[in-house]
């Protein structure tokens, strides 16, 4: 997709992609009919292997053959119902006029700007974590209750205080790291939509 340039080969992606998507629900049709056929077998031969002599049934197992076809149908159903789910985002991902792609990059860089308004909520909460954590540690020793500790027992308060400090802004960090991710998807997607003229 990211090589399409005009609005032409957008529009014969489009059509490349809807002419896939048919093929592939053609597919499917003809696989139910496919998978009818293979659930009967595998009921046959479990009545067959019921039908033996219990020694025999006890030492022997069914026919496992149409199970296991029956199983690769599902798993080829799965994959190509994926590959058409990505297929039908990719059509909605293109524009097909000039008024389209203007509309898209308008939306698009709307929720970038949520997005960046969303990280700087996030440092602003990292920077209060910080600040709040050393304001503990400044404290850890002094007043009353420093008198009465010892140095062992301030030590191991100021590591609880760094260890919760860390927890609370690794947790910011992921959240963060996701959302300069998708910022970073969206540019990427801004700039293939400004190349298509």
């Amino acid at each position: 997709m990211q090589a399409l340039s005009s609005f032409e080969d957008v529009e014969e992606w489009d059509r490349e992609a809807r002419e896939l998507i048919e093929a592939t629900r053609a597919w499917t049709d003809i696989a139910g009919s496919v998978r009818h056929q293979l659930e009967k077998a595998h009921e046959a031969a479990l009545a067959e292997h019921e039908r033996k002599f219990f020694l025999i049934r006890w030492l022997t197992s069914p026919d496992r053959r149409a199970a296991n076809r029956l199983h690769e149908l599902e798993s080829a159903e799965a994959s190509l119902a994926y590959a058409v789910d990505g297929l039908e985002a990719g059509i909605d991902k293109t524009p097909d006029t000039k008024a389209e792609r203007k509309a898209m990059v308008a939306d698009l860089k709307l929720v970038r700007r949520e997005l960046v308004m969303q990280k700087k909520e996030i440092n602003a909460s990292l920077r209060g974590a910080r600040d709040v954590a050393s304001v503990r540690l400044a404290r850890v020793g002094t007043g009353f209750r420093g008198l009465l500790s010892s140095p062992t027992s301030r030590r191991y308060e100021r590591m609880s205080i760094r260890l919760e400090k860390e927890a609370e802004l690794e947790a910011h960090r992921d959240h963060r790291e996701f959302i300069e991710h998708q910022i970073l998807v969206i540019d990427r997607h801004i700039l293939w939509l400004d190349k298509i003229r």
